[in-house]
């Protein structure tokens, strides 16, 4: 696992600025009772994503500025989830898939 986090730190090293949870934001996090919420299974479902996904997509909404020239990117290494398409939902929002695997892996 740390292989796999260092490779992805490498690949989104030196992008646009990368916003992040803070520490005492993630302890606050209740993961569980999130999924649970009959909201974010609705959003889930409507974007086509695991009810995991969606504070990622809300999160990257909240960073993402109108008429930012830069657009927001949610950085993944998720297959699963590098199948959604912000784009259709949000104009400011954009995912791409980081393959964590080394060579010949």
């Amino acid at each position: 696992m740390n292989r796999a986090q260092t490779r992805f730190a490498d690949l989104v090293y030196g992008k646009h600025t990368i916003h992040v949870p803070t520490q005492a934001e993630i302890e606050q996090m209740d993961v569980e009772r999130q999924r649970r919420d009959p909201r974010v299974q609705a959003m889930g479902e409507a974007f086509g994503i695991q009810e995991k996904d969606v504070p990622i997509v809300v999160y990257a909404h909240q960073c993402a500025r109108t008429g930012d020239p830069v657009p927001t990117t949610i950085y993944t290494a998720d297959r699963e989830f590098a199948g959604f398409d912000p784009k259709e939902h949000f104009e400011n929002i954009r995912l791409e898939y980081v393959d964590c695997t080394g060579p010949g892996e």
